[in-house]
Formats: structure tokens, sequence, C-alpha cells
């Protein structure tokens, strides 16, 4: 049996169609040029799309989650794609492809590896904080500063700053948020600041610098001197006795404290006299005194160092003398010697010597 007419034809179209199916030109590859994938907002981001071997390229096509972004035979030759400045709706994947002649017709090439652009917002800019807080330090106290701010993911180091360069810190981890002056000095005195660097998918980010704070350092003003009036290495009780404090400088004196045996006597009604009065000391009395005075620089009182201490010694009031007859009788031949002799209290005696010259 003869074959219907349309097999025929069939059978005579497929031996004359010559089918020559070829696969499409290799991928390319594709790459942040910054190098990284994780961008913040309004930063600009180029991608390169990289093609292998010495064909000739028409031009580029880009494609984010699988739509085009770019038209091919538009795209510049250098197979880049530019985005001005991120933002949450250009986060996702994108891949591209490439455009290229065989035999004279424009071929597209498979779609590369699709790589994910991340965006993240900035890091919150921090807050440096000075503990304990003060108007001014005092040289020798110690200060701490504190680089404070929102919680952030993966934060690797913190980074201080005295007048725009870098303070170095004195051991310590690099993660660890505070910088630590153990005595604080007047070379230290300056404008303080810190910022903050995480790291996101192999990306170290920076956060923006703190506000800056003006760590103020003074010396400590030079010690008084102590005078007691009237002065004596002994008092007897019921005496009175007056301590002046004097500053050595010119600086405004704001006020003054009497101390004895390290704890302050001044009464807080007379803390701007510079003279302490005792209207008779007592055997209470007795022991180290020292002053101090204080001036006010930049809204702090600050004290001077103490006074070398001096010494009240109290004693009791002095007994009367006693004398004695040599011979006891009193009874003496003319020609001879009386003697009468006067026995004295031990420290009368001395009383009497360091009161010779009244």
């Amino acid at each position: 049996m003869l074959p219907s007419t349309s097999t025929l034809v069939l059978v005579s179209l497929i031996g004359c169609l010559d089918l020559a199916v070829k696969a499409p030109p290799a991928p390319p590859s594709l790459s942040f040029v910054a190098g990284y994938v994780v961008y913040m907002t309004g930063e600009p981001a180029t991608l390169r799309c990289g093609v292998s071997g010495t064909q000739s390229i028409l031009g580029y096509q880009f494609y984010k989650d699988g739509a085009k972004v770019t038209e091919g035979h538009f795209t510049p030759s250098q197979g880049t794609y530019s985005i001005a400045g991120v933002n949450k709706g250009t986060a996702g994947p994108y891949s591209c492809a490439y455009w290229t002649l065989d035999a004279g017709v424009a071929v597209l090439s498979r779609e590369s590896p699709a790589i994910v652009l991340y965006v993240i917002d900035h890091l919150p800019t921090p807050v440096l904080s000075l503990e304990p807080p003060s108007s001014t330090y005092i040289a020798g106290e110690p200060v701490t500063l504190f680089c404070v701010h929102p919680k952030a993911d993966s934060v690797v180091e913190y980074r201080f700053y005295k007048d725009g360069a870098e303070a170095p810190r004195e051991g310590g981890s690099p993660s660890d948020s505070t910088y630590r002056i153990r005595k604080a000095t007047e070379s230290m005195e300056g404008w303080y600041s810190c910022l903050y660097r995480s790291e996101a998918r192999g990306r170290a980010i920076r956060s923006m610098e703190s506000p800056r704070q003006f760590l103020s350092v003074t010396a400590q003003p030079p010690a008084p001197s102590i005078a007691l009036n009237p002065e004596y290495p002994v008092y007897i009780t019921g005496e009175p006795l007056t301590l002046s404090c004097a500053s050595p400088g010119p600086a405004g004196v704001t006020g003054y404290r009497f101390y004895k045996d390290g704890r302050e006597v001044t009464e807080r009604s007379s803390v701007s006299q510079r003279e302490y009065v005792i209207s008779g000391v007592t055997n209470l009395t007795a022991g180290m005194y020292s002053c101090i005075y204080w001036i006010a620089e930049r809204q702090r009182d600050i004290p001077a160092l103490p006074s070398a201490p001096v010494t009240v010694v109290v004693i009791d009031p002095l007994h009367p003398p006693v004398f004695s007859l040599t011979p006891s009788n009193g009874c003496v031949e003319d020609g001879d010697n009386l003697t009468l002799p006067a026995q004295l209290h031990p420290l009368q005696k001395n009383r009497d010597v360091l009161h010779q010259g009244w």
C-alpha cells in the first residue's frame, strides 16, 4: 500500500531540512567592582559582567530577580551596571548575559550565576560619655571614656580619638568599648571622640564619629602653710589657740578646711574663714593639724594639696614649785650658806625655759 500524500510530503520535508541546533555561548561571571556584597543605604554600587575568551561582544544585559534592568544592545561595552545610591529596593540577586555575533547573527549567552546585593542601614552614631562626670578633672584622678551606641551586631572594634588623631590604648581588647585613663595629666586635656566598626558578610563597616567631648585637666593647687598663734611646743589646758591657713599664690580662694589627725574639724558655716579658733584647749585638742584651701575652676571646686602638719601638745596646769631648806632647820651660823632649792614639775621646767624672754 502506498503512503498517503501527506505522509510523503512530510518525509520529503524532513529529508530536505538541515536542523543545526547550537548551544548558547558560555555564561559570563558577575562581580561587584568594590569587592564586597554589603552596601549601606545611599552608597553607590557597580556590577561588572566579565567574559572570558576573545569573541566580539555587542553588549550586555543585566537582570535583577530574573527581570531585565538594562537593554542589552545599549549597555556600555565595558560591561558594567552602576547604581548611584542603593536602597532597600535595589537589594536582591543580580545576573548578567552578553550578546555576541555568531555567523553574523546576534546571539545572547546564558545567564551568569546570580550574586546578591545586600543593603543595610548606616550604623547608629555613638555617643561618648565620661565617668565620673565632671566639668574638669584634677591631675592624678582616674577617668573612663565610654563609647555608647544602640545594640549593633558583630561589633569587632572601637576606636578613640584625641584632637582628631587616634588615641592608642594601653592594653585591653579592641572590642572593649571603654578607654581608661588611670591617672589624668594636663597633657591629656583635649577633645575626644569615638567610633566603632562592625563586620557584615566580610565587609568592615564603620560608624560615624561621635560628637566630641572636651576632657579638661587641671593641676592641683600648691599646698598652703599652717601656723599656730601663739606658737608654743606645749599648751596648757584652757589656753586659747588659733590656727591660720595661708595660700601661697594670688589665686582666688573660695574656702578653707582644717583637719585633725586626718579628720575634718571645720564647721560648714565657717569654711570661708582662713582661721580655726580654739577658745580653750583640752586634752582632746592634742593632735596633728593640717589645712587645705580650694579654688573654683571650670565650675568645680579644686582642693589644694594639704599643708605640712603641725603638732599640738596639751598638758594639765603646771604644779606650784616646792621649796626646801638646807639645813632643814633653817639655822645657820654667821658666814654659812643657806640653800633654798625649788623643785619643778619636769614639763614646767621645759616650759619655763621656753618662756624665757616673755
